[in-house]
């Protein structure tokens, strides 16, 4: 195997990981040391935390020369296990409802994220021990961010409809 030296060349991309990193990361952080901690404020906690490690696989994507690839599943991996607390979320205003809906969209967005993170350890093992020069991430892999976040959409979506009557 041929090792190439670390190289980093910050792109666009990069930087908009940056702007992630550190919207979603202070975000996170601050409330974290906020005194009060509701089941809402831990959910919100776990997406900006898990979008912020997004933006850092976006940087480590767009700003490493030859590995790049090596992160790149992993940036569609954590805004879906963000998405799994979204669709906690959505279910816990203005109160927590437990039901069987929530069960099955929580685990449908939980089942997506975890074929995201199968898929990303798979890859990265290729990648690492069986790495060849057309090795790239399958395009069918970045459906399942969109499938994931139109799920969550469409369940914010539904709940507000019902409040509303």
């Amino acid at each position: 195997m041929v090792m190439y030296p670390l190289k980093f060349a910050f792109s666009g991309y990069s930087l908009i990981g940056l702007s992630l990193l550190i919207l979603a990361g202070s975000t996170a952080v601050y409330m974290l040391f906020n005194s009060s901690k509701s089941r809402t404020a831990w959910l919100l906690i776990g997406f900006f935390s898990a979008v912020a490690l997004g933006g850092m696989a976006m940087i480590l994507t767009n700003a490493i020369i030859h590995y790049h690839r090596l992160f790149a599943p992993w940036q569609d991996f954590w805004i879906l296990a963000g998405g799994v607390a979204l669709a906690h979320l959505a279910y816990s205003l203005p109160q927590y409802e437990r039901s069987l809906e929530e069960r099955v969209v929580t685990g449908a967005v939980g089942f997506l994220a975890v074929l995201a993170l199968v898929y990303c350890i798979v890859f990265d093992y290729r990648f690492l021990y069986q790495w060849t020069p057309g090795l790239s991430v399958n395009d069918a892999y970045y459906l399942l961010l969109p499938i994931g976040i139109l799920l969550v959409v469409i369940v914010f979506l539904r709940r507000s409809i019902l409040e509303r009557r």
